[in-house]
């Protein structure tokens, strides 16, 4: 369930020295950590499929905060389109392996 997943990469990043907020919206936490601002969207991570427009509302609310980056969490991987997007728009994906060792 969201609240357990939500819980648990709370924790994850709390492990590795982020201050964690919780937010609602296109991001569903604030990563703060050295005067730096990371948006994080998690709420679709149990989707099978992930397209662009998820990655396009997380990139335009990094832009409109100033944030200094931004991370999408997806057990599965994003479409290859999708993977284009994150690479050419500067958003960081965290799927897989790479979501195991964020919430161990």
């Amino acid at each position: 369930a969201w609240r357990e997943f939500a819980d648990a990469l709370e924790q994850g990043f709390t492990a590795q020295g982020y201050s964690v907020k919780r937010l609602d919206g296109p991001a569903d936490f604030a990563l703060l950590r050295e005067g730096r601002t990371t948006l994080v969207a998690a709420k679709r991570w149990k989707a099978a499929n992930q397209g662009v427009e998820p990655l396009r509302e997380l990139a335009a609310l990094r832009d409109a905060q100033g944030a200094d980056q931004c991370i999408f969490v997806s057990l599965s991987q994003p479409t290859a389109t999708a993977q284009r997007y994150a690479k050419d728009n500067r958003v960081q994906l965290i799927c897989d392996a790479d979501l195991a060792r964020v919430i161990i």
